[in-house]
C-alpha cells in the first residue's frame, strides 16, 4: 500500500517555516524496518544530546524504545495511524484521548529509502516541540542510515569472507560459480591482476576498524579487505607494488607482522598471492614488520625441491656442514647475503678478514664445497636455506 502525506493534521497549526513536504511512502520490506534493537539504539544515540521523552514504533504501533521505559512495549494507536495513513499525528490536550496509548505530542513517519520504517513520537506540548520533532526524525533517520550502511558494508564483508573461504579449499574451488559471483558483486571483470597482503599476528577483529581507515586514507585500489581466521586480515588489491610498498612502510604496526603476495591473474592469482604471501611470513624468521614474497626465491626453491631430489645431491653436504660449529653457518649466511664480499662480510661480523679468509677455507676443506666458486655457493644456499 501507498501513502501520501497532503496535509497537516488537526489540533495544533504548524510553526511558521516548519513544513511538511508532500510525499508517498509505502511500508518497509527490508531488514530496516524498526524493532526493539534497531528502536533501543536510536534512543541511546539520541538520549545523550536531546532532553525530550521520545518513543519510537514499529510498524505495529508498538512501542518498542523509549526515553520512559514504562511505556516499552505498549501500543500506540497514534502511531498505527502515522502508519497507515502515511500522514504525521499531532495531539494536544483535547485530541489525545482519541488515541489510546497515547500522550499530547507529534508523530511523525520514519522514513528510510522511500520507505515508512517505524515512528518518532516526541512527548509535550505541540507548539513547543513541534520543530524539534522534525529535527529528531531527520537525526533518526540519519541513524538509521549509518546503522543501514554499517549493516550493508557488514553483510559484503560475510559475502567475500565466504568467497575467499571457497577459493581457498585445499581440495579446488568451482571456477565457474566464483567468477560469476564476484563480478556481478564488482560490476567487472575478475580476470585482472591482483596482490594479496596478509597481515598476521594480530586480533584481527579488534584491529579491522583501524586498518579499514588506514586503507581510507590511501588510493589503494581494493578488491575487498577482511578479517580471516582469529589472527589475519587479508587485503585484496589491484595496485601496483610502489604504492603497495608506501602504504605498507606508513602502516603503524605496534604488533603484527605483513606477508606481501606477488601479482596474479584473476581467481588462480589471486589463490596463488595468498599463499606467496603466508609463506613469507613463515620464511621471516627474523620477524621483520613487512616481508615481501620476491625477497625469498632461493628459499621458495629450495624448499618445493623434492626431498628425494635434495637427499640424492645434498644429504652428504647437509651431514658434513651440521657437524661444525654454528659459527660457520652464521659465517656463510652473512657472506652470501653480502654477495661474496669479503670486505662487507667481515665488518659485519665484526673480525678480521683473514679470519673470515681461514673459516671459509674450513668450510672447503670439512664439507668439501667451495664457498666462494658459484656452483658449490649454490648448493650450500639450497642446504643453508632447507636448514634455516
Amino acid at each position: 500500500m501507498r501513502h501520501t502525506i497532503e496535509k497537516q493534521p488537526s489540533g495544533t497549526a504548524a510553526p511558521d517555516g516548519l513544513i511538511f513536504a508532500k510525499m508517498k511512502y509505502r511500508k518497509a520490506e527490508n531488514n530496516m524496518r524498526i524493532n526493539q534493537e534497531l528502536g533501543r539504539e536510536i534512543v541511546k544515540r539520541l538520549a545523550e544530546y536531546i532532553d525530550v521523552d521520545i518513543n519510537i514504533m514499529d510498524l505495529d504501533g508498538r512501542i518498542v524504545a523509549s526515553t520512559d521505559s514504562a511505556r516499552v512495549n505498549e501500543r500506540h494507536s497514534g502511531a498505527i495511524q502515522v502508519i497507515e495513513t502515511g500522514e504525521p499525528l499531532i495531539l494536544n490536550q483535547e485530541t489525545h484521548h482519541q488515541y489510546i496509548g497515547t500522550k499530547p505530542g507529534v508523530n511523525l513517519p520514519i522514513i528510510h529509502q522511500g520507505n515508512i520504517t517505524g515512528v518518532v513520537g516526541v512527548s509535550g506540548s505541540p507548539d513547543a516541540i513541534l520543530r524539534i520533532t522534525g529535527l529528531i526524525r531527520v537525526s533518526v533517520e540519519i541513524v538509521l542510515e549509518q546503522i543501514y550502511i554499517k549493516q550493508q558494508s557488514f553483510y559484503r564483508e560475510r559475502q567475500w569472507a565466504n568467497w575467499f573461504h571457497q577459493l581457498m579449499e585445499p581440495a579446488g574451488y568451482d571456477e565457474t560459480k566464483l567468477r560469476e559471483e564476484a563480478q556481478y558483486w564488482l560490476k567487472n571483470s575478475i580476470d585482472t591482476k591482483w596482490r594479496v597482503l596478509v597481515l598476521t599476528n594480530v586480533n584481527a577483529q579488534n584491529i579491522f576498524e583501524e586498518i579499514q581507515l588506514e586503507l581510507a586514507d590511501t588510493r589503494l585500489q581494493l578488491l575487498f579487505a577482511l578479517p580471516f581466521a582469529d589472527e589475519e586480515i587479508i587485503i585484496v588489491t589491484s595496485s601496483p607494488l610502489g604504492q603497495v610498498k608506501n602504504w605498507a612502510e606508513q602502516l603503524n604496526l605496534q604488533e603484527g607482522r605483513l606477508g606481501v603476495g606477488e601479482e596474479g591473474v584473476g581467481l588462480a592469482g589471486i589463490r596463488k598471492s595468498y599463499k606467496q604471501a603466508k609463506q613469507a611470513l613463515e620464511f621471516n624468521k627474523e620477524q621483520e614488520r613487512i616481508t615481501y614474497s620476491s625477497d625469498w626465491y632461493l628459499k621458495r626453491l629450495a624448499v618445493a625441491l623434492p626431498d628425494e631430489e635434495f637427499n640424492n645431491i645434498c644429504a652428504v653436504y647437509e651431514e658434513r656442514l651440521n657437524s661444525l660449529d654454528p659459527l660457520y653457518i652464521q659465517t656463510l649466511t652473512c657472506y652470501f647475503a653480502m654477495d661474496f664480499s669479503v670486505k662487507e662480510t667481515a665488518d659485519a661480523l665484526h673480525i678480521h678478514r683473514n679470519t673470515l679468509q681461514y673459516r671459509l677455507e674450513q668450510v672447503k676443506e670439512k664439507v668439501g664445497l667451495r664457498p666462494r666458486i658459484f656452483y658449490d655457493a649454490y648448493i650450500l644456499q639450497l642446504i643453508l636455506n632447507r636448514m634455516l
